[in-house]
Protein backbone atom coordinates (compact mmCIF):
# COMPACT_ATOMS: atom_id res chain seq x y z
CA UNK A 1 0.00 0.00 0.00
CA UNK A 2 1.33 3.33 -0.52
CA UNK A 3 2.08 5.62 2.33
CA UNK A 4 -0.72 7.89 1.21
CA UNK A 5 -3.42 5.10 1.90
CA UNK A 6 -1.58 3.80 5.55
CA UNK A 7 -2.18 7.31 6.23
CA UNK A 8 -5.61 7.54 5.90
CA UNK A 9 -6.36 4.13 7.31
CA UNK A 10 -4.56 5.11 10.56
CA UNK A 11 -6.46 8.63 10.54
CA UNK A 12 -9.45 6.56 10.45
CA UNK A 13 -8.60 4.20 13.01
CA UNK A 14 -7.84 7.09 15.66
CA UNK A 15 -10.86 9.08 14.91
CA UNK A 16 -12.93 5.81 15.61
CA UNK A 17 -10.66 5.68 18.96
CA UNK A 18 -11.57 9.14 19.68
CA UNK A 19 -14.75 8.99 19.28
CA UNK A 20 -15.35 5.46 20.94
CA UNK A 21 -13.64 7.07 23.99
CA UNK A 22 -15.06 10.67 24.16
CA UNK A 23 -18.49 9.49 23.17
CA UNK A 24 -21.36 11.40 24.86
CA UNK A 25 -23.72 8.58 24.79
CA UNK A 26 -21.31 6.45 26.43
CA UNK A 27 -21.03 9.20 28.97
CA UNK A 28 -24.90 9.29 29.82
CA UNK A 29 -24.96 5.75 30.31
CA UNK A 30 -22.32 5.31 32.44
CA UNK A 31 -23.56 8.51 34.48
CA UNK A 32 -27.77 6.55 34.43
CA UNK A 33 -25.62 3.23 35.97
CA UNK A 34 -23.64 5.51 38.56
CA UNK A 35 -27.25 6.89 39.51
CA UNK A 36 -28.83 3.21 39.87
CA UNK A 37 -26.05 2.37 42.48
CA UNK A 38 -26.37 5.58 43.93
CA UNK A 39 -30.28 4.42 44.57
CA UNK A 40 -29.62 1.16 45.28
CA UNK A 41 -27.16 1.64 48.32
CA UNK A 42 -29.24 4.38 49.60
CA UNK A 43 -32.05 1.86 49.63
CA UNK A 44 -30.17 -1.15 50.91
CA UNK A 45 -28.43 1.42 53.67
CA UNK A 46 -31.81 3.00 54.69
CA UNK A 47 -33.31 -0.62 54.78
CA UNK A 48 -30.41 -1.31 57.16
CA UNK A 49 -30.17 1.13 59.55
CA UNK A 50 -33.96 1.54 60.16
CA UNK A 51 -35.10 -2.22 59.41
CA UNK A 52 -38.07 -1.09 57.31
CA UNK A 53 -39.12 -3.91 55.01
CA UNK A 54 -41.79 -2.70 52.92
CA UNK A 55 -40.64 -1.93 49.65
CA UNK A 56 -38.97 1.77 48.41
CA UNK A 57 -38.39 3.26 45.54
CA UNK A 58 -35.69 6.08 44.77
CA UNK A 59 -36.38 8.93 42.77
CA UNK A 60 -34.06 11.54 41.48
CA UNK A 61 -35.47 15.05 41.66
CA UNK A 62 -33.11 17.66 39.43
CA UNK A 63 -33.98 21.33 41.19
CA UNK A 64 -31.25 22.89 38.62
CA UNK A 65 -28.80 23.89 41.03
CA UNK A 66 -29.18 20.62 43.22
CA UNK A 67 -30.30 17.11 42.85
CA UNK A 68 -32.08 14.96 45.36
CA UNK A 69 -32.86 11.28 45.69
CA UNK A 70 -35.95 10.76 47.61
CA UNK A 71 -36.46 7.32 49.04
CA UNK A 72 -40.42 6.83 48.17
CA UNK A 73 -42.69 4.22 50.30
CA UNK A 74 -45.37 2.03 48.93
CA UNK A 75 -48.42 4.52 49.76
CA UNK A 76 -45.86 7.38 47.95
CA UNK A 77 -44.53 8.91 51.15
CA UNK A 78 -41.33 10.15 51.19
CA UNK A 79 -39.43 8.17 53.60
CA UNK A 80 -36.20 10.15 53.23
CA UNK A 81 -34.27 12.80 51.66
CA UNK A 82 -30.95 13.13 50.00
CA UNK A 83 -28.78 15.74 48.68
CA UNK A 84 -26.69 14.24 45.62
CA UNK A 85 -23.81 15.76 45.04
CA UNK A 86 -20.82 13.79 42.88
CA UNK A 87 -22.14 10.72 43.42
CA UNK A 88 -22.30 11.15 47.14
CA UNK A 89 -25.40 11.55 49.37
CA UNK A 90 -25.38 14.47 51.89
Amino acid sequence: MSNKVKDILIIGLLAVVLLAVFNPMTRGRNAASNNDDIVINAIDNYKAETGYSGEITGEMKNFGCHTELWLVGPKGEVLQKYTVYNGELY
